[in-house]
């Protein structure tokens, strides 16, 4: 990859008394006053937190001491809450000059454990200067809790009013990475990580490098989401305790500087016996240096007509700013890394390299050239290959890459079964152009079924079949066999005779892809079920397989080249469930790529009255909906399987999640077994808003930038309510759903409330369990990753997804901020506890929002306590019981405001009608009088 980084607004404010004389060094008679400034230096440019929480003062420790370093003054002073500066007056101090004045803000907070007893217990200015902090957690975000400190000196003269201005400086770095491309270069990014995090930080700054030992005192920050913003910009920030350290090793000053920049990332070599390399430790690099890891996809043409499609991943150190043997990351200091991709020519020259040269060693991916790259979601896909006799050569093979096998077929990985293939049937000399039908899971060919018995190719037991009508679907392995065969054949002959090819020197298939759903590790020679094992393949990268390829890896097998007619690239099943949690539990997940198209929610009013009412268990209510009790319901009834779309009278969301399932056992019947992909029900709607950023952007609900209230309805399998018309006999329904307005995260209501049923036009999206039997019954749910405790009015979500918890514990309330937040503060925290009363009754949520502020004076919650933020409030909603205790007011508000309300605007926040009617966007109305169910972090 040519890879080119630069450093821009590396800014640090450092303010300074400006002296010109001094007293000398005896302390003097007397005593002095002192009116004591502090301030915090400008913010830190475009926000992770926002520039008022980056610069605000909560709270601050002021020491004094002498000259020789004894402590002669030592304070705290609570609940200051100011923005950049604040002033207060210290007197009867002894006079004298040199003076050390340090001030340390913002302690006592969730992120680092500094605590007033610690600063307490501070006797002489060398234990300060010697005194450290360590984070609580893997804290790259920080919300309003910024640690600061700062010192100066000065001379106090006796008998006077002297003044002093000490400059603040945060002890963080914040960094943010924009990454770009040339023209006509696709970047899709997965997600980034923070390698080696300091977790320690000295409370004021130090010259020396490197001081901390490397165990136990670093973390990584888990793999977190690029920043979806609206042009599109691929962008992330985080913040990091300041990290100085030495190089391991000097760069040496020869050839350009982007080639000693890309030393920056090499790392060891370590040889195999097989002539390959293993990495080691860094070559330059520090182990204790900061560097950053970020995963996507590269995707563009070359001249030749092939695609390019390449699984990356990039490491980038930070620093650079001195020079290239600068990997510091200096407090108060703000770096923008601007990362532009222009190919992945040096991953392919690292791959082809006879001397094991590498010309970029933090770029690593492994790239596809490919004559067509295909793209597919998680679910069951029918689709066509072509293979004309010019595209094949007896060299010619077949690769994968999956979360469980990697490499071409000498290689023997065992997960390939999840793609089979059957031949199209023939129109006189030329292949059909529909879709043969599925034979079932067992409809493949064994191996045995095969094999070369005599001088007989497998080619000719399969054309016997395919002449009588019983032939088999085959897996990659024997379709690469009998092409090749078709191949040698052709060319021997000099003609198509004896072969599969028809008229056009083709051979088509009907080409079954499985959904990326495994109830067996592959690799495993056992045949039974791994607990736990979904967690192993969701929200993975895509798995591939390539056709007619050749595979090289780099000496170090990081990085493969691979030519190829086809690669298929299926993407993974996206969730909201902490797959790193050691538990074991079930979950659920969603497709990624969801039709853009809407519909009606069905086309037809029907005379069956079936029940599915659930608002948890979106399978059951599916199965209820589409299957009745005898189960006598043809696949073909419902999709036309040449084409794989949906009948005429199907054509609905209803029944959409359909076509996403398949016919396992073959028999043209509709089994409840074969319904895994299902209509989401209305609260798994909610969480996957409550979870969304735990997945690729592709998958969320709204991926709009503007606000389009008629387009975004997603109707769940819930249904309360029908439509009913006639009397006795003759009766016909009509569903009403429950449905969730997108674009305002989690809102819901019935069909009706959007406009008439017959008009309404309506989104979908299915969904499939994980770590549940294919053949469990229907009332068999999911674990929930949400728990509530009634008793103790609590709700638990270590089974949620780190990237869709806030990066920060708080004991005040959150800033201001709406529901698409995109620093933390419309998530929720691990666990939160719901007071048991409510607070602020018969306030507006204009009055709630203006007294909830952080450090606030007047607060509507207790102290300790704060208004829910959108996320936390839906959560409430779906987990509480929906009755006049858990919801006894008018309305319940968040503290989010609605991010597409105009200005001016009468879309103003949300709520909880009374009894827990409706989770709702307020209306600005005069009857919207409330108050909050305040609720507290909680470990």
């Amino acid at each position: 990859m040519k890879k080119y980084i630069y450093l821009l607004c590396v800014l640090s404010f450092v303010l300074t008394a400006c002296r010109d004389d001094k007293f000398g060094s005896e302390e003097s008679s007397g005593s002095a006053a002192l009116k004591l400034k502090f301030n915090t230096s400008n913010n830190m440019s475009r926000a992770v937190s926002s520039d008022e929480e980056e610069r605000r003062i909560q709270n601050a420790y002021v020491f004094i001491f002498n000259q020789d370093g004894t402590k002669v003054f030592g304070r705290f002073y609570d609940g200051i809450n100011q923005q950049n500066t604040y002033q207060i007056e210290i007197k009867d101090i002894p006079a004298g000059s040199d003076k050390t004045i340090a001030v340390i803000a913002n302690i006592n907070t969730a992120i680092f454990d500094l605590t007033t007893a610690d600063l307490e217990a501070i006797t002489t200015q060398p234990d300060l200067l010697a005194l450290t902090s360590r984070m609580q957690d893997g804290f790259i975000e920080r919300g309003s809790q910024f640690l600061m400190s700062g010192t100066t000196t000065a001379d106090l003269t006796a008998n006077t009013t002297n003044p002093v201005n000490v400059p603040l400086k945060r002890v963080d770095a914040k960094i943010r990475f924009n990454v770009t491309t040339a023209e006509g270069v696709t970047f899709t990014p997965l997600d980034w990580q923070v390698v080696t995090v300091p977790q320690i930080v000295n409370v004021l700054p130090t010259e020396v490098q490197g001081q901390f030992e490397f165990e136990g005192n670093y973390f990584n920050s888990s793999w977190n989401n690029f920043e979806i913003t609206a042009t599109n910009t691929n962008t992330f920030a985080f913040y990091v305790p300041e990290n100085k350290v030495n190089p391991r090793k000097t760069i040496p000053a020869v050839g350009t500087y982007a080639g000693q920049y890309a030393l920056r990332e090499k790392q060891e070599k370590m040889p195999n016996s097989d002539g390959s390399v293993t990495n080691g430790a860094y070559e330059y690099a520090d182990e204790r240096a900061t560097h950053v890891k970020f995963r996507g996809n590269i995707h563009y043409i070359i001249g030749s007509g092939k695609e390019v499609s390449a699984d990356v991943t990039y490491t980038v150190h930070l620093g650079a700013v001195t020079g290239v043997n600068d990997y510091n990351s200096l407090r108060n200091h703000f770096y923008t890394y601007n990362v532009k991709i222009v190919s992945v020519d040096d991953i392919i020259v690292e791959v082809e390299s006879t001397t094991q040269g590498e010309p970029s060693p933090g770029s690593e991916g492994d790239v596809v050239l490919a004559k067509e790259v295909l793209e597919f979601d998680a679910h069951n896909e029918v689709f066509k290959t072509v293979f004309h006799q010019s595209d094949i050569d007896q060299s010619l093979t077949w690769n994968i890459s999956t979360p469980f096998s990697k490499g071409a077929e000498n290689e023997n990985p065992k997960d390939y079964e999840w793609i089979c293939f059957r031949i199209n049937t023939k129109t006189r000399t030329t292949y059909n152009g529909d879709f043969e039908k599925y034979k079932g899971d067992n409809g493949v060919y064994t191996d045995a079924e095969l094999a070369v018995t005599g001088n007989t190719h497998p080619l000719d037991k399969y054309m016997a079949d395919i002449n009588t009508g019983n032939d088999k679907m085959l897996n990659i392995k024997q379709l690469i066999n009998i092409l090749k065969e078709c191949k040698r054949r052709y060319t021997d002959n000099g003609t198509n005779s004896g072969t599969l090819f028809d008229s056009a020197d083709e051979i088509v298939f009907t080409t079954f892809l499985k959904d990326f759903y495994y109830e067996v590790n592959p690799e495993n020679t056992t045949e039974t079920e791994e607990n736990g094992l979904w967690k192993k393949f969701v929200n993975t990268e895509k798995r591939v397989l390539n056709i007619l390829s050749n595979l090289k890896y780099s000496a170090d097998h990081m990085s493969t080249k691979t030519t190829a007619l086809y690669s298929i690239r299926q993407a993974s099943i996206q969730t909201m469930y902490n797959k790193e949690a050691a538990e074991n539990f079930t979950a659920w997940g969603t497709e990624m790529i969801q039709d853009e198209n809407r519909y009606q929610f069905e086309t037809q009013r029907i005379r069956a009255n079936r029940t599915y009412d659930d608002k948890d268990n979106g399978r059951a209510n599916t199965i209820n909906m589409w299957m009745a009790s005898s189960g006598s319901e043809e696949w073909d009834t419902y999709i036309n399987s040449a084409k794989w779309e949906m009948q005429a009278a199907y054509n609905a969301a209803k029944y959409k999640c359909m076509r996403l399932n398949r016919d396992m056992d073959g028999n043209g019947r509709i089994d409840e077994n074969e319904v895994q992909w299902y209509l989401a029900s209305i609260n798994q709607l909610t969480d996957l808003w409550i979870g969304e950023n735990s997945f690729d952007p592709q998958a969320r609900l709204y991926k709009r930038s503007t606000w389009e209230e008629s387009l975004q309805w997603y109707a769940s399998s819930t249904v309360l309510d029908k439509d009913e018309e006639g009397i006795l006999w003759n009766k016909t329904y009509r569903d009403n759903p429950d449905i969730l307005w997108s674009s305002e995260g989690s809102s819901i209501g019935k069909l009706t409330g959007a406009g008439a049923i017959d008009g309404a036009i309506v989104y979908y999206r299915c969904v499939r369990n994980l770590g549940i039997p294919k053949n469990a019954a229907k009332t068999v749910r999911p674990d929930d990753f949400a728990t509530y405790d009634e008793a103790t009015r609590t709700i638990t979500l270590t089974r949620l997804d780190a990237k869709s918890i806030r990066g920060f514990k708080t004991s005040e309330e959150l800033d201001d901020h709406n529901e698409r937040d995109v620093r933390g503060y419309n998530k929720p925290w691990k666990a939160f506890k719901i007071n048991s009363t409510t607070h602020g009754n018969n306030l507006s949520w204009q009055t709630v929002i203006a007294r909830s502020k952080p450090g606030g004076r007047n607060p509507v919650c207790p102290a300790g306590w704060r208004v829910p933020n959108q996320r936390e409030l839906a959560l409430m909603y779906s987990k509480m019981p929906r009755n006049s205790t858990s919801w006894p007011l008018t309305d319940h508000f968040a503290k989010s405001s609605f991010s597409f309300n105009p200005v001016g605007g009468d879309r103003i926040g949300f709520s909880v009608k009374n009894e827990g009617g409706v989770f709702y966007l307020l209306h600005n109305n005069s009857n919207e009088i409330g108050g909050v169910r305040c609720v507290q972090d909680i470990d």
